[in-house]
This record gives C-alpha cells, structure tokens and sequence, in this order.
C-alpha cells in the first residue's frame, strides 16, 4: 500500500465512525480508571530498523543528492541508496539487503523508494509518465510497483508499505525492474517491526497511551482532529476504545507534525510581513493574515497548507511564487513578470555566501553585467495615512556595472517630495562590485494621507543591479 498520506476530512470521519461505534461517553475525567478491569490481548511492535544498514544496500551507492534526506523510525538521518544507468533496459533486482538472524513472524516494513527517467540525456524510454508497471520494492515475496515519472530529479520520496511473514530468519529488501522504461533507482528503509501480541490489564494499556494522548491534546492541530481526540479520551473504557483511542493517537501526532511545518512556514511569514509596512490590507490578508487566523483556530484545510510558501526557500529562477503579489502589491509593477520593469527576486544565493546576508526574496530592478540600469522611477503608494512627518526606511544593495569607475552612482530613494537619499553609497561588499547600506529619507504626508515611496533610477547611472528590501514608513 502507497502511504503518501495526508491528513484529510475522510481520515477523520473514519475515526469518528469507529469512536461512534466502539465507544461510549462518559463524564468520568481522563485519568480516572474505571471500575471494570480485566486482562486483554493487545498487538505491539517491536522495532528492530537498527537491523538494516542504510549504506547495506548492495548494487547502489549511497550519495545521491536529488532526493531528500531520510529518517528512519529509529533516528538515524540517511541520503537515498542510488542506482543510475545510462540505459533503460535493465530488469530484474537492481537494489537489494538481506537482513539475517531475525525472529520468525510477522514484520511491518515501510521503505523509501523512488523510480524515474530522466530525459535529455542522450538516450530514450518509451515509458509514460506515471507508468506503474515498470519498477517495484519488494520484501521477501510480497511486491508492489511504484510509479515512476519522467524528470530530472524527485521532491518528494514515496513510502511503500509492506505485512511479510519471516520463516527462516531472514528477510531480503530491494528494488527491481519488471521491464525496460527507467534508469534512475532510489531506495532506504524507513521502519521495520515485528509484530506482536501481549496480555495485561486494560488499565495498564491505558496508563501507557493516556499520557502521550493527554499531551497531544493540548498541542496545535486541525479542531476537528482535536475534538476527537479529547471524545476518545473521555470514552468509557473498554478494549475497543483502547483501539479507537491508539488510532486516535495516531492520527494526531500526524495533525500535529503538519500543524508544526506550517507554524513554521508561518513564523517565516510573519517574520517577512513584520519586516515592510508597504503593502495593501487586501494583499495581507491573501498572504498571510487568513492562514494565520485559520492555524490559531484549527481551521486550515489541505488546501490551506498545499497553498502556504516558505518565503526564505530558494526557488529556480522566475517561480511561481505568492510573496510577489504581497510585497509588489503597493508597488507599481506586475508581480507576475510579464512585462514586469521589476519584479520579486526568491532565486538569487550571493547573499547566503558573501557574508552581507542579504536574502531572497527582495526587489529587482536588473539589467546585463555590463550595461546601466533604464532611467525608471519605482513608485509604491501607501494611503489613509496621518498627515506629518514620515520616514521611509530600506535595505538596499546596488552592483556596479562591469568596468564602472568608483563610487556607485545614480540611484536615490524619496519620500513624497522630500530630500532625496543616494542609495548606491552603501558599504561595498567584501572585494565585490556590490555595495549594502540600511538608508532613510524623510517627508510628509498631506490631509491628502497619500505617501508615494521612490527609488529613482537616474539615466546618469554605473548600476546594473538594484535590490532591496525591509522598506518601511513610520511617522515620526
């Protein structure tokens, strides 16, 4: 069975089901034990991964960085084994380990695995995209085919799911080809356990998920999810809502981990919105206010969470990205770069190196290495705004065009009408053609409320490169 889950609604319902019709409430507090006590048979797992080397995969290397990183169910943090082939004939296993001196019965084994073509170079598949007949992972006799995509490289590693009976001690894992469309093979092992069976009493099997439950309750997860869970808490106990309690357990530590990835896109988020103040209320709440409103009351749905973007990624180079429309949106440009003067920069790295940490996502004004920036004036326009004083405020970096004879010149930032500041006489960077400068400028807002925000490109410039970032309007 392909695990790729996500949390979803049906999830939850299911659950609901099964606490509807195994469970009855009580108005009896969490914790108490309940008159009725008596010995159960209950399913444990033993885990044994530590048995599987993830550098024992023979037929591979263990080195590839185009999938991401592992870990597995006992901690230890791994990369993909890989098998690459300039060919898409091979069959048969190509990637396998055999893990000896186990005991006999019934073990879970979840692994990591992946299977593609990648075009363009230099030889051919007939493969369709998606194929689900072509590569598989196995363990002992069970099988299942994975599906494999053309592309250069994978985002996302699949999980494959296996129940395999040991007879003899032994176990053989791997990856092999049924017939000719792919040639590069990635796969780890994830989690193995041997499945058990123990007799004690109900209360005891309680005291050992109560807390974990208990805990759980309390963390930031999908309302839904958090209302069943305390249901199964506060159920009559019973063998069954023991079950439907563990499988509630389940499916929140599975909330909460989604629920702490998206806090953690969110607080990137907020961190960016608390940066600026250039920007529409409508563009906040598209970008971020909505999301956070939704996570604070347990709201969010899958969508939601598919929708967020973690504006500190890298991404390639022109994007599809949301943090344009957000921080373009006072700004006169199109945030979606067609015909754009200007635009939201999230592929550039040269600030991650150079020691300026200068980040994406910024602004960008840019033109060729050797070549001078087009006379152009940036406007953003705020409104509603006191009448007084204000100052504007920006981080901003200039190159200097290639061959330019110092200083930097002919880029300036104003406010309103305000004395106009020179922008291109930051600090130069290191030994490079790069100068970075935190710069402010002042000016004032009429009873028309109206501040227009300006980087003006003179046409007398040695720039080839404008950028920035941070700006802000403060009253004084």
């Amino acid at each position: 069975m392909n695990k790729k889950l996500f949390l979803t609604k049906s999830f939850a319902v299911a659950l609901g089901t099964l606490f509807a019709t195994s469970c009855t409430q009580t108005d009896n507090p969490a914790g108490i034990e309940e008159p009725v006590d008596y010995p159960i048979e209950e399913t444990v797992y033993e885990d044994v991964t530590a048995k599987v080397a993830t550098d024992g995969w023979g037929g591979g290397w263990c080195a590839t960085q185009f999938a991401p990183a592992i870990t597995t169910s006992d901690g230890r943090s791994a990369q993909m084994m890989e098998k690459y082939e300039t060919t898409v004939e091979t069959t048969g296993v190509l990637l396998q380990q055999t893990i000896n001196d186990l005991e006999n019965g019934t073990y879970e084994v979840e692994i990591y695995a992946n299977a593609f073509f990648t075009d363009g170079r230099g030889f051919a598949s007939d493969m369709a995209d998606g194929a689900e007949d072509v590569a598989y992972v196995f363990a002992n006799d069970e099988k299942e085919f994975l599906t494999c995509n053309i592309t250069t490289a994978t985002t996302i590693n699949g999980i494959y799911a296996f129940n395999v009976n040991v007879t003899d001690g032994t176990l053989t894992l791997g990856l092999g080809k049924e017939k000719a469309g792919t040639n590069w093979h990635t796969i780890q092992i994830k989690r193995l356990a041997l499945v058990k069976t123990q007799t004690r009493l109900l209360s005891e099997a309680y005291n050992e998920v109560m807390p974990e439950a208990l805990e759980l309750a309390e963390a930031p997860m999908p309302a839904e999810l958090k209302a069943l869970l305390n249901e199964l808490i506060n159920a009559e106990r019973s063998e069954a809502a023991l079950a439907a309690l563990k499988d509630g357990v389940k499916l929140a530590k599975e909330g909460a981990a989604i629920y702490a990835n998206v806090k953690k896109t969110l607080d990137a988020m907020k961190a960016l919105v608390d940066a600026t103040n250039v920007y529409t209320e409508a563009a906040y709440n598209e970008y971020y206010g909505q999301y956070a409103q939704k996570f604070d009351s347990g709201l969010l749905t899958e969508e939601d969470i598919k929708a967020l973007q973690n504006p500190d990624n890298v991404t390639g180079w022109h994007s599809a990205i949301t943090v344009d429309n957000f921080l373009l949106s006072a700004w006169d440009t199109n945030p979606d770069f067609v015909d754009a003067p200007y635009y939201i920069n999230t592929w550039s790295v040269e600030g991650d190196n150079d020691g300026s940490n200068f980040r994406v996502p910024f602004f960008e004004y840019w033109t060729g290495d050797g070549d001078s920036l087009g006379e152009r004036t940036l406007t953003a326009t705020l409104n509603n705004l006191e009448a007084g004083e204000y100052e504007v405020s920006a981080w901003v970096r200039v190159r200097a065009k290639n061959g330019y004879e110092a200083p930097a010149y002919g880029i300036s930032l104003q406010a309103n009408d305000g004395a106009a500041t020179n922008v291109a006489a930051g600090t130069q960077v290191g030994t490079s053609q790069f100068f970075l400068d935190n710069f402010t400028a002042t000016g004032t807002v009429g009873e028309d409320g109206i501040m227009k925000i300006k980087f003006i490109v003179a046409a007398d410039n040695n720039i080839s490169w404008l950028s920035f970032k941070n700006v802000k309007c403060v009253k004084k």
